[in-house]
């Protein structure tokens, strides 16, 4: 069965995204086998990791106990490589592994998951581990997986890969979500409004600090970012989302109710510059269709009052 090394030279590692940071500071100290862990994340004590072509998709293989942090390390590494490899399926070798905790398997569940399928992942297969604690787990998260995501678990590796490689992976529509962070109320009402009835999904924050939590777990399709906020500028925040690797490449569309913040906004990079005061919607409407791509949610919302579209600011 053809397997070949997710690595194949310095190009090919996954860059690193806020939350393997910080896992990776707090691994640095915890073990041998973490330190090793960190050093190469596809071959190590706690697990190996490989493309298998037949899947297609990747094939993880648990030697061992794995504390809390190198499960989450491991998993964020593999959303990475879904990221970045439009990865669908991954096969997963259980039996070794001892454990996992109720915290972890909830994390999974409740914030990993979630996060994966909005990169494409589809589908997993499980052997059964030996351990029985480990079986319940497994069982939990096939039972609880959110929708988009297939979980099946299976006696043993053959049984669980050729289901995976039968598996059939629907390829649907992308709906692009896009984050609005204004400190303005109204103004992110009625822009998530529009957005929606264009048919985007939308996430609007009020400020810097929520905006940068949410994208830790989060990558949209694009951003729209207030120039002037309490907190930090947009441009600040812009800053911070172009020195995160895996946010590098998300649009970004600024607006701001002074004309003179063109200037800057486009000197730092933005993707696109809108004047607030007198809002254009149409103008707006066109950036967002060339940076994100046209929405793919069909949903019969009220027209909103044109005046109000007009004032919004």
């Amino acid at each position: 069965m053809p397997r070949k090394e997710v690595n194949g030279g310095a190009d090919h590692v996954p860059p690193e995204n806020t939350a393997i940071k910080r896992l990776r500071s707090q691994l640095e100290t915890e073990s041998g086998d973490s330190r090793k862990l960190l050093a190469s994340p596809t071959d190590n004590p706690i697990c190996s990791i490989q493309h298998d072509d037949s899947l297609p998709g990747l094939v993880v293989v648990w030697r061992d106990y794995a504390t809390s942090r190198q499960l989450r390390f491991v998993y964020e590494y593999l959303l990475q490589l879904i990221e970045l490899r439009n990865i669908s399926k991954i096969l997963y070798d259980d039996t070794a592994l001892r454990t996992i905790a109720a915290d972890d398997r909830s994390w999974i569940l409740q914030d990993w998951m979630p996060r994966a399928v909005r990169a494409g992942f589809r589908a997993s297969a499980h052997t059964a581990s030996t351990a029985h604690f480990v079986g319940v787990a497994v069982n939990a998260l096939a039972t609880g997986a959110p929708a988009g995501i297939a979980l099946r678990t299976f006696d043993n590796t053959s049984e669980a890969r050729k289901w995976l490689q039968d598996f059939e992976v629907q390829l649907r529509p992308t709906t692009p979500t896009i984050l609005i962070v204004d400190d303005a109320d109204d103004t992110r009402e009625l822009l998530a409004h529009l957005l929606l009835r264009e048919g985007y999904e939308t996430l609007s924050v009020p400020g810097p600090a929520e905006a940068m939590a949410l994208l830790e777990k989060v990558r949209p399709s694009l951003v729209i970012l207030d120039f002037s906020m309490p907190q930090k500028s947009g441009l600040d925040v812009f800053a911070e989302i172009r020195s995160d690797a895996r946010l590098r490449n998300v649009p970004v569309i600024m607006y701001s109710a002074n004309d003179s913040a063109r200037e800057s906004a486009m000197r730092a990079g933005i993707d696109a510059f809108i004047l607030k005061g007198s809002m254009d919607w149409s103008a707006l409407h066109r950036e967002v269709v060339r940076l994100a791509g046209p929405g793919t949610l069909h949903k019969s919302l009220p027209d909103v009052p044109p005046a109000r579209a007009k004032d919004a600011g």
